[in-house]
Order: C-alpha cells, then structure tokens, then sequence
C-alpha cells in the first residue's frame, strides 16, 4: 500500500520551515499538525544542520542541544494527542546522536500519548545507562494501564553517525517491536505483560520530538530528520523502503506529484495537490490493488 495510508504527521526538519508562520515544524502529511520549535536559541544561526543521511540527501535536519530544545506538535494540550484513540501506531525517524548523557536512564527522540486509553503512551529513546548505553529503546504502555512493555536493540547505535529507527505498538495484539536501519530486531514482535516500569507521573508534553517528560529522562542531543507517525503498523518492505530511500520518497524536497496507482486513484499524495484525471473513456479496474485500464 501507499505510504501515505495511515500517515498523520510527517515532519522533514528542514530549514525551509524557518520562513513558515511561527516558524512551525511543518506537517507534510496533509493533516495539518504542525509542531511548534521549543527552546531552540535561534533556528537561523544553530537551529540547522547541512548534515543530512545520504538515503535523504537533499534539505538540512534540525539540531537539539539536549537541554530544553523539543518540538511540541500537540499545540501545548495536556492530555490529549494527535495518535489517541488509535489502536496501531508507528514512529520513524533519522537520528544521529552525538552526545548521551549516562546519567540518565533514556535519552528522548519521541514520546506520545496513544491508544484507547487515557493513560496510554509510546517512546523512543536512547539508553543512556551503563551497558545499555547507546542501545534503542522502544517502549509503550498498553490498553491495559498495569502493562507495560520496554524492547531494547541489540547492539548500540554508533555515535556521530545517521540511524534510522522504528518504533511499532500494535494495541490490537499487544505487541511491540523494534526496526533499526531497516532490519526488525525481533522476526516476532514482543507481547505486552507486566514488567518494571521505568517512567512515572503523567507526561507533561504529550506529543513532542526530544522530551523532559519523567525525572528519568533527558533531551535527545544531536540531529534528527524525516520524523513520521502512522496511525498502523507498518509492514518491513515499507520501512525498508523509507529507510533506503528513492526518487519517490515523499520526505524528498523535490518531490512534487506521487501517484500510487491503487484504489485511490489519481490522488496526489506528495501533499502538492497535484491530483491526476484519468483520460481514455475506459472505465478504472484494479488488479491486486494496481490500477488498470
């Protein structure tokens, strides 16, 4: 299926976002949630990076310096978010980390409220204690507010170097799992069960990139890019595909008409408008979801 099926926010981290009002973290998506820049000092002078992974390659990502710099794409409510009520969710985003303070437990790229339950969330960070340091973390409390799963990476990410995570909560089935550069950690996804719970005390940024949500935490240091959020569980094709990246990537500068083929027709999901009519007299058929004439 299209990867704009399921997307409610795409954020590219681009320094074009500089000249949007307010300076907002655009939302590519289409959906119109748009984040707001917190604590960055100036976005003109440090705010961006030309440093960008070469699956990319085009645009600038933004830097956080680790102390209070976050983006708030939840317009600053408490209490509610851009993912509740959903029942699947995943969380993608280039990162490259260059400093992890070990005395803190996580160290934040993505935190959320989701699910059916008000109490519900989701987190991505990375580790920033003793032999886990450096490893990616995914973490979610499930429906049930006395469950709750963490799964950590294997292997520790390489500091002052591009990753791309992926973190996946299917509240369905209760299961977690985990994706770096493409690859899933785990062939079968981690059910949900009660374990130690390492966070407490309700999120005060509900839906925020880098975070001081729990006494545990600290703010991400270093570069993030290309930041998306679904509202289901992506398949490994699709996060391979975003991951190895291509002329159709939607998280392209250049992009500027995406046409799927499938039962959506001719819509443009690029986010340009740039809808197609189909010419011919022949009636629309699709095979296996591919349009036909």
């Amino acid at each position: 299926g299209s990867l704009a099926s399921g997307l409610i926010a795409h954020y590219e981290m681009d320094d074009k976002e500089i000249g949007a009002v307010a300076a907002q973290a655009q939302d590519d998506s289409g959906n119109q949630n748009h984040g707001e820049f917190i604590g960055f000092d100036n976005l003109v002078s440090n705010g961006f990076s030309n440093d960008v992974p070469v699956n990319i390659g085009t645009g600038t990502s933004l830097k956080f310096d680790g102390t209070d710099d976050y983006v708030n794409f939840n317009a600053g409510t408490i209490g509610s978010s851009i993912l509740s009520g959903t029942k699947a969710a995943t969380i993608t985003a280039w990162i490259k980390a260059t400093a992890l303070d070990t005395a803190k437990y996580d160290n934040v790229v993505f935190v959320s409220r989701v699910g059916p339950a008000t109490n519900a969330n989701i987190w991505l960070n990375i580790r920033g204690d003793g032999v886990d340091s450096g490893k990616v973390l995914i973490g979610g409390r499930s429906q049930n507010a006395d469950s709750f799963q963490e799964k950590t990476s294997a292997t520790a990410i390489t500091s002052n170097t591009w990753t791309h995570v992926t973190g996946i909560l299917d509240y369905e089935n209760d299961e977690i799992n985990l994706a770096i550069d493409g690859n899933l950690e785990a062939t079968t996804p981690v059910i949900f069960g009660s374990t130690t719970y390492i966070h407490s005390g309700t999120p005060t940024q509900p839906d925020s990139i880098s975070s001081t949500n729990y006494v545990a935490t600290y703010p991400f240091t270093g570069l993030i890019k290309d930041v998306r959020i679904y509202n289901r569980v992506l398949t490994l094709p699709e996060i391979s595909f975003i991951y190895n990246g291509s002329g159709l990537d939607p998280g392209t500068s250049n992009l500027q008409a995406l046409w799927a083929f499938d039962d959506s027709a001719l819509k443009d999901s690029s986010g340009n408008d740039n809808h197609g009519i189909g010419i011919g007299g022949d009636s629309l058929k699709y095979t296996e979801g591919v349009l036909r004439r």
